[in-house]
């Protein structure tokens, strides 16, 4: 079977159609970053109001009460207590969603790998297998 010719014309008509797909695609662009500007100036404002700083309060201590964390709320000891709580070997997944739970606030990005190095300290954990760890 030949292939259609395809002239000048019909590849104005496309460029016309994908242009006007491109501009409605912008305009949505657009709502949705108007939408998101105001999500985030109604968090901003519910955490100034909270006491807390406006970018970022949630993951970082409030200006002033910085410095390093109480004995007991350091990672180790979170990671101590969420295992004696579970009774059982967890995976290093696990770990983290119920280090998280318990209240440990952390803003890195690689949370998981600090978890991992953290357990093969060979103190208070011991490997039961491979990701698996539970209280030495």
């Amino acid at each position: 079977m030949p292939e259609p010719k395809t002239t000048l014309a019909s590849l104005r008509e496309q460029a016309s159609a994908c242009r006007g797909r491109l501009d409605a695609l912008r305009a949505r662009l657009e709502r949705i970053h108007a939408e998101m500007r105001e999500a985030e100036r109604r968090i901003s404002s519910l955490i100034e109001s909270e006491g807390g700083r406006a970018i970022g309060a949630v993951l970082r201590p409030v200006p002033g009460k910085g410095g390093r964390r109480p004995s007991g709320e350091d990672l180790a000891s979170v990671l101590e207590q969420v295992l004696r709580t579970s009774g059982k070997p967890l995976g290093i997944p696990a770990i983290v969603i119920a280090a998280r739970r318990a209240g440990y606030v952390t803003s890195s990005p690689s949370f998981p790998r600090i978890v991992g190095m953290r357990l093969g300290d060979g103190k208070r954990f011991r490997r039961v297998g491979r990701g698996v760890y539970t209280v030495a």
